[in-house]
């Protein structure tokens, strides 16, 4: 995504704005303030459209009285997804989690991938980690489920 974002720092007192793609954690923890607004400077030009898609994580009680943070990654890693043959079916690109800079009181990945029709990619989930795929378009199975539906949501 080419849009834009802005999203305002209550720690540093200012707008940053963030070019996509790129992501945006808030560890409410103890109480913070942020906004988001897009920016769209021609409605016309999609390129300057963008899509959010918002995770809200619960935290263990200890981690509510932890001060807030809030942090932003624009440089985010991108990985080539291989069939179980090696053969090169989509790409990735992590938001959230080990690959990036974004750090988190708890295990969590985010990555966003596009695969090629017809392939057969597997993404590595521990085994010991819950999980959930928001399908955007197309046609996939995710652990045997067959999905169609744009924006569904399928917990692994």
């Amino acid at each position: 995504m080419q849009g834009k974002v802005r999203s305002w720092d209550s720690f540093a007192q200012k707008w940053e704005v963030m070019t996509g793609p790129c992501s945006y954690w808030v560890d409410a923890a103890s109480g913070v303030f942020h906004d988001e607004q897009t920016v769209i400077d021609d409605e016309t030009d999609e390129k300057q459209h963008i899509r959010s898609f918002q995770l809200w994580v619960g935290v263990s009680e200890k981690d509510r009285s932890k001060p807030p943070s809030i942090q932003t990654g624009m440089s985010l890693p991108t990985f080539e997804c291989k069939s179980s043959d090696g053969e090169v079916v989509g790409t990735g690109r992590y938001h959230v989690g080990a690959q990036t800079s974004i750090t988190t009181p708890h295990p969590v990945q985010v990555a966003h991938i596009k695969q090629q029709a017809s392939t057969v990619y597997k993404y590595p989930i521990p085994l010991d980690h819950g999980g959930f795929v928001v399908h955007m378009h197309g046609e996939a199975s995710y652990g045997g489920t067959s999905v169609s539906e744009e924006n569904s949501v399928v917990v692994l």
